[in-house]
């Protein structure tokens, strides 16, 4: 299982040991310089997806990881109550999540405009043939 983030030209490879490999990728060239190993999990790894500043991480144990890009520093550990085998970040777009709201006592077109913070999604399917979805809003 593996993840590219879309800046950073780090290559992410999870391991049956429950371990991260993060690897330097080259503009030329299939050798890629093995940089840092991050023991994630107690089970195998089964899925890796990226926001802009955070790598998620699956794994047979039940456990979803949230890891910093920058630092590899765990951020939180969602428990999914069963075997995680897939992920997929939806991220939020400003444009798309904010919402307009009416004060009261305003009429139509006199509206004063209130924003609501983006919020990202992430989904999770799990081995019972369930799919679980977390509001990742501000930490994503």
């Amino acid at each position: 299982i593996g993840g590219k983030h879309h800046v950073m030209d780090k290559l992410f490879s999870g391991s049956m040991d429950g371990t991260i490999a993060v690897f330097q990728l080259e503009p030329y060239g299939y050798e890629f310089e093995h940089v840092w190993t991050i023991d994630s999990h107690k089970s195998s790894v089964t899925s890796i997806d990226m926001s802009w500043s955070h790598m998620y991480t699956a794994s047979d144990d039940g456990c979803i990881r949230v890891w910093c890009l920058t630092t590899y520093c765990l951020q939180r550990v969602l428990h999914a109550g069963n075997r995680v085998k897939c992920l997929f970040i939806d991220e939020a777009h400003e444009d798309e999540e904010t919402t307009n709201k009416a004060v009261e006592g305003t009429e139509k077109q006199d509206l004063t405009v209130e924003k609501e913070i983006p919020c990202g999604y992430l989904y999770c399917g799990l081995t019972n043939g369930y799919v679980q979805k977390w509001r990742i809003g501000q930490w994503m």
